[in-house]
Protein backbone atom coordinates (compact mmCIF):
# COMPACT_ATOMS: atom_id res chain seq x y z
CA UNK A 1 0.00 0.00 0.00
CA UNK A 2 1.47 3.27 -0.78
CA UNK A 3 2.09 5.00 2.04
CA UNK A 4 1.28 8.57 1.23
CA UNK A 5 -2.34 7.30 1.55
CA UNK A 6 -2.14 5.09 4.60
CA UNK A 7 -4.40 5.93 7.22
CA UNK A 8 -3.57 5.63 11.18
CA UNK A 9 -3.24 1.87 12.00
CA UNK A 10 -4.32 2.00 15.56
CA UNK A 11 -6.21 4.99 17.12
CA UNK A 12 -4.91 5.36 20.82
CA UNK A 13 -6.65 7.10 23.61
CA UNK A 14 -6.83 11.29 23.41
CA UNK A 15 -8.68 14.00 24.75
CA UNK A 16 -12.19 14.33 24.28
CA UNK A 17 -13.20 15.68 20.95
CA UNK A 18 -13.84 19.57 21.16
CA UNK A 19 -17.21 20.40 19.78
CA UNK A 20 -18.16 24.40 19.39
CA UNK A 21 -21.79 25.44 19.30
CA UNK A 22 -20.47 27.63 16.14
CA UNK A 23 -20.67 26.00 12.22
CA UNK A 24 -17.56 28.28 12.10
CA UNK A 25 -14.84 27.59 14.90
CA UNK A 26 -12.98 24.67 15.59
CA UNK A 27 -11.28 23.21 18.47
CA UNK A 28 -9.35 26.28 20.54
CA UNK A 29 -12.23 27.58 22.60
CA UNK A 30 -14.00 29.62 19.75
CA UNK A 31 -10.94 31.31 17.77
CA UNK A 32 -11.92 32.81 14.87
CA UNK A 33 -11.54 31.68 11.43
CA UNK A 34 -7.92 32.36 9.90
CA UNK A 35 -8.91 34.50 6.73
CA UNK A 36 -7.65 32.99 3.54
CA UNK A 37 -4.36 34.31 1.78
CA UNK A 38 -3.00 35.00 -1.59
CA UNK A 39 -2.60 32.18 -4.19
CA UNK A 40 -0.88 28.13 -2.81
CA UNK A 41 2.61 28.22 -3.37
CA UNK A 42 4.06 24.75 -4.91
CA UNK A 43 6.49 24.37 -1.57
CA UNK A 44 5.73 20.23 -0.85
CA UNK A 45 2.58 19.71 1.16
CA UNK A 46 0.44 16.91 2.31
CA UNK A 47 -3.39 16.96 2.66
CA UNK A 48 -5.03 14.62 4.43
CA UNK A 49 -8.62 13.50 2.97
CA UNK A 50 -11.48 12.04 5.14
CA UNK A 51 -14.60 9.91 3.96
CA UNK A 52 -17.30 9.24 5.99
CA UNK A 53 -18.51 6.22 3.43
CA UNK A 54 -17.61 2.24 4.90
CA UNK A 55 -15.27 0.27 3.21
CA UNK A 56 -13.77 3.10 1.38
CA UNK A 57 -10.45 1.98 0.48
CA UNK A 58 -6.89 3.82 0.04
CA UNK A 59 -6.51 1.98 -3.78
CA UNK A 60 -10.15 3.31 -4.30
CA UNK A 61 -9.22 6.82 -2.61
CA UNK A 62 -5.97 6.63 -5.20
CA UNK A 63 -7.57 5.52 -8.12
CA UNK A 64 -10.96 7.97 -8.00
CA UNK A 65 -8.67 11.26 -6.89
CA UNK A 66 -5.16 10.60 -5.69
CA UNK A 67 -3.89 9.38 -8.03
CA UNK A 68 -4.69 12.18 -10.47
CA UNK A 69 -4.38 14.96 -7.52
CA UNK A 70 -0.53 14.18 -7.33
CA UNK A 71 0.11 14.11 -11.00
CA UNK A 72 -1.88 17.23 -11.86
CA UNK A 73 -0.14 18.63 -8.36
CA UNK A 74 3.56 17.11 -7.99
CA UNK A 75 4.14 19.16 -4.91
CA UNK A 76 0.85 17.61 -3.10
CA UNK A 77 1.11 14.07 -1.12
CA UNK A 78 -2.27 12.20 -0.15
CA UNK A 79 -3.23 10.84 2.63
CA UNK A 80 -6.43 8.68 3.04
CA UNK A 81 -8.23 8.31 6.27
CA UNK A 82 -11.79 6.85 6.88
CA UNK A 83 -14.14 5.39 9.20
CA UNK A 84 -13.43 1.87 10.80
CA UNK A 85 -17.61 0.64 11.99
CA UNK A 86 -16.14 -2.79 13.51
CA UNK A 87 -13.94 -0.92 15.58
CA UNK A 88 -16.25 1.89 16.15
CA UNK A 89 -14.08 4.76 15.19
CA UNK A 90 -15.68 7.33 13.35
CA UNK A 91 -15.09 10.99 13.05
CA UNK A 92 -15.31 12.18 16.38
CA UNK A 93 -12.75 9.54 17.31
CA UNK A 94 -10.34 10.21 14.24
CA UNK A 95 -10.35 14.05 15.57
CA UNK A 96 -10.03 13.71 19.40
CA UNK A 97 -7.12 11.43 18.57
CA UNK A 98 -5.23 13.81 17.07
CA UNK A 99 -6.06 13.40 13.33
CA UNK A 100 -5.67 16.54 10.96
CA UNK A 101 -8.15 16.71 8.45
CA UNK A 102 -7.80 18.68 5.82
CA UNK A 103 -10.40 18.10 2.77
CA UNK A 104 -13.94 16.17 3.89
CA UNK A 105 -15.77 14.27 0.81
CA UNK A 106 -19.29 12.74 1.41
CA UNK A 107 -22.46 12.22 -0.33
CA UNK A 108 -25.21 14.98 0.35
CA UNK A 109 -26.84 13.00 3.03
CA UNK A 110 -23.65 12.87 5.01
CA UNK A 111 -22.85 16.40 5.17
CA UNK A 112 -24.97 17.22 8.36
CA UNK A 113 -23.14 14.62 10.28
CA UNK A 114 -19.72 15.53 9.10
CA UNK A 115 -19.24 18.79 8.46
CA UNK A 116 -21.84 20.25 10.27
CA UNK A 117 -22.39 18.71 13.33
CA UNK A 118 -18.77 17.59 14.04
CA UNK A 119 -17.87 21.64 14.17
CA UNK A 120 -15.30 21.62 11.21
CA UNK A 121 -17.37 23.64 8.79
CA UNK A 122 -15.72 25.98 6.55
CA UNK A 123 -17.23 28.98 4.59
CA UNK A 124 -15.33 28.83 1.20
CA UNK A 125 -16.48 31.62 -0.07
CA UNK A 126 -14.14 34.01 0.12
CA UNK A 127 -11.78 31.66 -1.29
CA UNK A 128 -13.48 31.29 -4.84
CA UNK A 129 -13.31 34.35 -4.77
CA UNK A 130 -10.04 34.49 -4.54
CA UNK A 131 -9.40 31.34 -6.86
CA UNK A 132 -11.94 33.11 -9.52
CA UNK A 133 -13.66 29.76 -9.35
CA UNK A 134 -17.09 30.75 -11.11
CA UNK A 135 -20.29 28.99 -9.83
CA UNK A 136 -22.20 29.71 -12.31
CA UNK A 137 -20.25 27.52 -13.56
CA UNK A 138 -22.54 24.57 -11.95
CA UNK A 139 -25.65 22.96 -12.27
CA UNK A 140 -27.62 25.39 -10.44
CA UNK A 141 -29.58 22.77 -8.28
CA UNK A 142 -25.86 21.22 -6.75
CA UNK A 143 -25.17 25.13 -5.42
CA UNK A 144 -28.56 25.72 -4.16
CA UNK A 145 -28.52 22.65 -1.88
CA UNK A 146 -25.67 23.16 -0.43
CA UNK A 147 -26.00 27.25 -0.06
CA UNK A 148 -29.19 26.02 1.66
CA UNK A 149 -27.37 23.05 3.91
CA UNK A 150 -24.96 26.01 4.50
CA UNK A 151 -27.32 28.61 5.58
CA UNK A 152 -26.01 30.60 2.48
CA UNK A 153 -22.58 29.86 3.61
CA UNK A 154 -20.74 27.45 0.70
CA UNK A 155 -19.44 24.46 3.11
CA UNK A 156 -18.66 22.57 0.25
CA UNK A 157 -18.06 22.24 -3.70
CA UNK A 158 -19.96 19.60 -5.53
CA UNK A 159 -17.27 17.44 -7.76
CA UNK A 160 -20.31 14.28 -8.72
CA UNK A 161 -24.02 13.08 -8.67
CA UNK A 162 -25.87 11.40 -9.66
CA UNK A 163 -29.78 11.04 -10.76
CA UNK A 164 -32.72 8.68 -10.48
CA UNK A 165 -33.03 6.86 -13.52
CA UNK A 166 -35.04 3.27 -15.25
CA UNK A 167 -33.05 0.85 -16.34
CA UNK A 168 -34.96 -2.07 -17.98
CA UNK A 169 -34.19 -5.49 -19.13
CA UNK A 170 -34.50 -5.57 -23.00
CA UNK A 171 -34.91 -9.23 -23.22
CA UNK A 172 -37.95 -9.52 -21.29
CA UNK A 173 -39.94 -6.12 -24.10
CA UNK A 174 -38.30 -8.92 -26.72
CA UNK A 175 -39.50 -12.00 -25.07
CA UNK A 176 -43.07 -10.35 -24.82
CA UNK A 177 -43.15 -8.36 -27.67
CA UNK A 178 -43.37 -5.07 -26.28
CA UNK A 179 -42.08 -1.79 -27.18
CA UNK A 180 -39.59 -0.67 -25.32
CA UNK A 181 -39.48 2.48 -22.78
CA UNK A 182 -38.72 6.09 -23.98
CA UNK A 183 -37.26 9.14 -22.95
CA UNK A 184 -40.25 11.95 -21.87
CA UNK A 185 -43.13 9.36 -20.90
CA UNK A 186 -45.56 10.39 -18.17
CA UNK A 187 -45.76 7.93 -15.02
CA UNK A 188 -49.41 6.63 -16.21
CA UNK A 189 -47.91 5.38 -19.46
CA UNK A 190 -44.90 4.01 -17.56
CA UNK A 191 -47.68 2.60 -15.39
CA UNK A 192 -49.61 1.05 -19.11
CA UNK A 193 -46.24 -0.73 -20.08
CA UNK A 194 -46.11 -2.03 -16.39
CA UNK A 195 -49.23 -3.22 -16.85
CA UNK A 196 -48.63 -5.03 -20.20
CA UNK A 197 -45.09 -6.66 -18.28
CA UNK A 198 -46.71 -7.76 -15.80
CA UNK A 199 -47.61 -11.27 -16.42
CA UNK A 200 -47.59 -15.19 -15.74
CA UNK A 201 -45.76 -17.02 -18.91
CA UNK A 202 -44.70 -20.90 -18.19
CA UNK A 203 -45.20 -20.68 -14.30
CA UNK A 204 -43.10 -17.92 -14.11
CA UNK A 205 -44.71 -14.31 -12.61
CA UNK A 206 -42.86 -11.47 -13.92
CA UNK A 207 -43.19 -7.72 -12.72
CA UNK A 208 -43.58 -4.87 -15.12
CA UNK A 209 -42.03 -2.82 -12.11
CA UNK A 210 -39.83 -2.46 -9.20
CA UNK A 211 -38.34 0.25 -7.50
CA UNK A 212 -36.02 1.82 -4.40
CA UNK A 213 -38.45 3.89 -2.66
CA UNK A 214 -35.78 5.49 -0.82
CA UNK A 215 -33.90 6.75 -3.62
CA UNK A 216 -37.03 7.85 -5.25
CA UNK A 217 -38.04 10.16 -2.31
CA UNK A 218 -35.04 11.13 -1.55
CA UNK A 219 -34.29 12.51 -5.69
CA UNK A 220 -38.17 13.03 -5.62
CA UNK A 221 -39.31 15.15 -8.86
CA UNK A 222 -41.63 17.33 -6.53
CA UNK A 223 -38.83 18.66 -4.82
CA UNK A 224 -40.75 17.85 -1.73
CA UNK A 225 -39.48 18.21 1.80
CA UNK A 226 -39.14 15.82 4.78
CA UNK A 227 -39.01 18.77 7.56
CA UNK A 228 -39.53 22.22 8.12
CA UNK A 229 -36.09 23.67 9.17
CA UNK A 230 -37.65 26.72 11.10
CA UNK A 231 -39.97 24.82 13.22
CA UNK A 232 -37.73 21.76 12.89
CA UNK A 233 -41.48 19.85 12.24
CA UNK A 234 -42.41 17.01 10.06
CA UNK A 235 -43.42 17.72 5.93
CA UNK A 236 -44.61 14.05 5.67
CA UNK A 237 -48.29 13.91 5.98
CA UNK A 238 -48.69 16.12 3.18
CA UNK A 239 -50.22 16.84 0.09
CA UNK A 240 -46.83 16.46 -2.22
CA UNK A 241 -45.93 13.69 0.12
CA UNK A 242 -49.36 12.01 -0.68
CA UNK A 243 -48.84 12.55 -4.68
CA UNK A 244 -45.66 11.00 -4.27
CA UNK A 245 -46.71 8.19 -2.52
CA UNK A 246 -49.80 7.19 -4.77
CA UNK A 247 -47.97 7.61 -7.63
CA UNK A 248 -45.77 4.26 -6.72
CA UNK A 249 -48.40 2.85 -4.65
CA UNK A 250 -50.61 2.12 -7.77
CA UNK A 251 -47.67 0.31 -9.52
CA UNK A 252 -47.61 -2.48 -7.24
CA UNK A 253 -51.92 -2.63 -7.04
CA UNK A 254 -51.19 -4.86 -10.30
CA UNK A 255 -52.30 -8.09 -10.38
CA UNK A 256 -49.26 -10.10 -10.15
CA UNK A 257 -47.08 -7.22 -8.70
CA UNK A 258 -48.35 -6.95 -5.42
CA UNK A 259 -45.53 -7.47 -2.68
CA UNK A 260 -45.41 -7.72 1.04
CA UNK A 261 -43.13 -5.26 3.80
CA UNK A 262 -40.63 -8.14 2.85
CA UNK A 263 -40.70 -8.10 -0.32
CA UNK A 264 -41.37 -4.09 -0.92
CA UNK A 265 -37.65 -4.04 0.68
CA UNK A 266 -34.69 -2.98 -1.49
CA UNK A 267 -33.37 -6.42 -1.33
CA UNK A 268 -36.11 -7.96 -2.41
CA UNK A 269 -36.96 -5.76 -4.87
CA UNK A 270 -33.06 -5.61 -6.63
CA UNK A 271 -33.56 -9.67 -6.56
CA UNK A 272 -36.68 -9.21 -8.67
CA UNK A 273 -34.16 -7.42 -11.05
CA UNK A 274 -30.85 -8.69 -11.12
CA UNK A 275 -31.03 -12.32 -9.74
CA UNK A 276 -34.34 -13.33 -10.31
CA UNK A 277 -34.31 -11.22 -14.10
CA UNK A 278 -38.19 -11.45 -13.64
CA UNK A 279 -38.64 -7.47 -13.16
CA UNK A 280 -38.95 -5.39 -16.51
CA UNK A 281 -38.36 -2.13 -15.14
CA UNK A 282 -36.15 -1.05 -12.16
CA UNK A 283 -36.50 2.70 -10.76
CA UNK A 284 -33.36 3.80 -8.64
CA UNK A 285 -29.96 5.65 -8.79
CA UNK A 286 -28.04 3.91 -10.75
CA UNK A 287 -24.11 4.54 -12.65
CA UNK A 288 -23.95 3.88 -16.26
CA UNK A 289 -21.46 0.85 -15.66
CA UNK A 290 -24.74 -1.15 -14.40
CA UNK A 291 -25.46 -1.30 -18.15
CA UNK A 292 -21.52 -3.03 -18.44
CA UNK A 293 -22.46 -6.67 -19.48
CA UNK A 294 -19.62 -7.84 -17.78
CA UNK A 295 -20.42 -6.36 -14.48
CA UNK A 296 -20.66 -9.20 -11.56
CA UNK A 297 -24.22 -8.17 -11.08
CA UNK A 298 -25.84 -7.77 -14.24
CA UNK A 299 -23.41 -10.25 -15.69
CA UNK A 300 -25.19 -11.60 -19.62
CA UNK A 301 -28.26 -8.97 -19.05
CA UNK A 302 -29.75 -7.03 -22.32
CA UNK A 303 -30.26 -3.80 -20.55
CA UNK A 304 -30.53 0.01 -21.26
CA UNK A 305 -31.93 3.44 -19.48
CA UNK A 306 -35.14 5.68 -19.96
CA UNK A 307 -35.30 8.59 -18.17
CA UNK A 308 -37.22 8.61 -15.21
CA UNK A 309 -41.21 9.45 -16.14
CA UNK A 310 -42.18 12.88 -16.01
CA UNK A 311 -45.22 14.44 -14.24
CA UNK A 312 -48.09 15.98 -16.49
CA UNK A 313 -47.54 19.38 -14.35
CA UNK A 314 -43.92 18.93 -14.17
CA UNK A 315 -43.09 18.58 -18.06
CA UNK A 316 -39.16 17.86 -18.36
CA UNK A 317 -38.53 17.67 -15.01
CA UNK A 318 -36.14 14.88 -13.64
CA UNK A 319 -34.79 13.44 -10.30
CA UNK A 320 -33.25 15.80 -7.84
CA UNK A 321 -29.40 15.01 -7.83
CA UNK A 322 -27.78 13.23 -5.47
CA UNK A 323 -24.00 14.95 -5.57
CA UNK A 324 -21.24 14.78 -3.42
CA UNK A 325 -18.88 17.49 -1.70
CA UNK A 326 -15.62 18.24 -0.79
CA UNK A 327 -15.40 20.85 2.10
CA UNK A 328 -12.45 22.07 3.21
CA UNK A 329 -12.19 21.87 7.09
CA UNK A 330 -11.70 24.84 9.60
CA UNK A 331 -8.64 22.62 11.21
CA UNK A 332 -6.62 22.51 8.49
CA UNK A 333 -3.60 24.55 8.57
CA UNK A 334 -3.44 24.40 4.10
CA UNK A 335 -6.17 26.06 3.13
CA UNK A 336 -5.24 27.54 0.39
CA UNK A 337 -3.27 24.14 -0.91
CA UNK A 338 -6.29 22.00 -0.23
CA UNK A 339 -9.13 24.43 -1.99
CA UNK A 340 -6.60 24.83 -5.06
CA UNK A 341 -6.90 20.89 -5.60
CA UNK A 342 -10.51 21.06 -4.40
CA UNK A 343 -11.42 23.98 -7.37
CA UNK A 344 -9.48 22.04 -9.89
CA UNK A 345 -11.29 18.84 -9.01
CA UNK A 346 -14.46 20.72 -10.15
CA UNK A 347 -12.40 22.12 -12.74
CA UNK A 348 -13.74 21.07 -16.54
CA UNK A 349 -9.87 19.67 -17.28
CA UNK A 350 -10.87 17.09 -14.32
CA UNK A 351 -14.34 16.42 -15.13
CA UNK A 352 -14.01 15.75 -18.60
CA UNK A 353 -12.04 12.96 -17.41
CA UNK A 354 -14.54 11.90 -14.98
CA UNK A 355 -17.68 12.47 -17.36
CA UNK A 356 -15.86 9.90 -19.67
CA UNK A 357 -15.49 7.47 -17.10
CA UNK A 358 -18.87 7.14 -16.81
CA UNK A 359 -19.66 9.65 -13.97
CA UNK A 360 -21.85 12.08 -13.88
CA UNK A 361 -20.76 15.81 -14.32
CA UNK A 362 -21.75 18.68 -12.46
CA UNK A 363 -21.06 21.48 -14.96
CA UNK A 364 -23.47 22.56 -17.37
CA UNK A 365 -20.34 22.36 -19.80
CA UNK A 366 -21.79 21.01 -23.22
CA UNK A 367 -18.35 20.11 -24.04
CA UNK A 368 -18.18 17.57 -21.00
CA UNK A 369 -21.66 16.06 -21.27
CA UNK A 370 -20.82 15.12 -24.36
CA UNK A 371 -18.30 13.04 -23.77
CA UNK A 372 -20.45 11.14 -20.92
CA UNK A 373 -19.40 7.22 -20.42
CA UNK A 374 -17.39 7.44 -24.12
CA UNK A 375 -14.05 5.46 -22.32
CA UNK A 376 -16.64 2.50 -22.12
CA UNK A 377 -17.80 1.21 -25.56
CA UNK A 378 -20.69 -1.05 -24.26
CA UNK A 379 -22.49 2.48 -23.50
CA UNK A 380 -22.18 2.72 -27.57
CA UNK A 381 -25.40 3.02 -28.63
CA UNK A 382 -27.11 3.08 -25.41
CA UNK A 383 -29.29 5.22 -24.19
CA UNK A 384 -26.72 7.56 -21.67
CA UNK A 385 -29.11 10.70 -21.75
CA UNK A 386 -31.21 9.18 -18.90
CA UNK A 387 -28.13 9.31 -16.30
CA UNK A 388 -28.39 13.03 -17.30
CA UNK A 389 -31.86 14.42 -16.91
CA UNK A 390 -31.85 18.30 -18.36
CA UNK A 391 -33.98 19.88 -16.20
CA UNK A 392 -33.03 18.43 -12.42
CA UNK A 393 -35.67 19.25 -10.13
CA UNK A 394 -34.88 21.62 -7.41
CA UNK A 395 -33.29 20.40 -4.29
CA UNK A 396 -35.47 19.84 -1.10
CA UNK A 397 -34.82 21.28 1.98
CA UNK A 398 -32.19 18.90 4.13
CA UNK A 399 -31.71 18.98 7.83
CA UNK A 400 -30.02 17.65 10.14
CA UNK A 401 -33.24 14.99 11.07
CA UNK A 402 -33.44 13.72 7.33
CA UNK A 403 -32.27 10.68 7.89
CA UNK A 404 -34.60 9.52 10.73
CA UNK A 405 -37.63 11.40 8.78
CA UNK A 406 -36.32 8.85 5.29
CA UNK A 407 -36.26 6.11 7.75
CA UNK A 408 -39.83 6.58 9.07
CA UNK A 409 -41.26 7.55 5.54
CA UNK A 410 -40.02 4.48 3.50
CA UNK A 411 -40.73 1.89 6.59
CA UNK A 412 -44.66 3.51 5.96
CA UNK A 413 -44.37 3.34 2.00
CA UNK A 414 -43.70 -0.27 2.79
CA UNK A 415 -46.63 -0.10 4.53
CA UNK A 416 -48.85 1.51 1.63
CA UNK A 417 -47.61 -0.59 -1.02
CA UNK A 418 -48.12 -3.74 1.13
CA UNK A 419 -51.87 -2.53 1.67
CA UNK A 420 -50.96 -3.07 5.50
CA UNK A 421 -52.20 1.13 5.65
CA UNK A 422 -53.87 3.59 3.46
CA UNK A 423 -51.71 6.42 2.31
CA UNK A 424 -53.27 9.19 4.95
CA UNK A 425 -53.26 6.67 7.88
CA UNK A 426 -49.14 6.06 6.62
CA UNK A 427 -48.34 9.00 6.44
CA UNK A 428 -49.59 10.78 9.37
CA UNK A 429 -48.02 7.68 11.32
CA UNK A 430 -44.74 8.45 9.53
CA UNK A 431 -45.43 12.48 10.54
CA UNK A 432 -45.95 11.46 14.25
CA UNK A 433 -42.95 8.94 14.26
CA UNK A 434 -40.58 11.24 12.85
CA UNK A 435 -41.93 14.26 15.12
CA UNK A 436 -41.16 11.99 18.34
CA UNK A 437 -37.69 11.09 16.74
CA UNK A 438 -36.67 14.39 16.44
CA UNK A 439 -37.96 15.74 19.90
CA UNK A 440 -35.43 12.57 21.21
CA UNK A 441 -32.57 13.68 19.13
CA UNK A 442 -33.06 17.67 20.58
CA UNK A 443 -33.37 16.28 24.12
CA UNK A 444 -30.20 14.40 23.66
CA UNK A 445 -28.08 17.19 22.49
CA UNK A 446 -28.79 19.81 24.98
Amino acid sequence: MNNRTRGKKAITAAAALCVTVSLLAGCGGGKAEEKPSAAPTNEPVTLTFFTPVGGATPEKFMSEYGDAIQKKFPHVTTKFVNVDTAKKILLPELIAAGEQIDVIYASVGMIHENVLKSGLAYDMTELTKLANLDLTKFEPSTIDLIRQISGGALYGIPTSTSYATIVYNKDLFDKFGEAYPANGMTWDELLQKARKMTRNDGGVQYRGFVASFNHLALTNQLSASFDDPKTEKSLINSDIWNKHAQNLARFYEIPGNEVTTTTAALTAQNNFFIKDRIAAMYANVFPPTYLDPENAATKGMNLDAVSLPEYVDLKGVGSQPYPTFFSLTNMSKKKEAAFQVIAWLASEEFQLAQSRKGLQTVLKSEKVRNEFGKDFPYLSGKNVSAFMPAKPASPSVVTPYNSVAATSFMTNVHKIVSKQLDVNTALRQAEEETNKKIAEMKAAAK
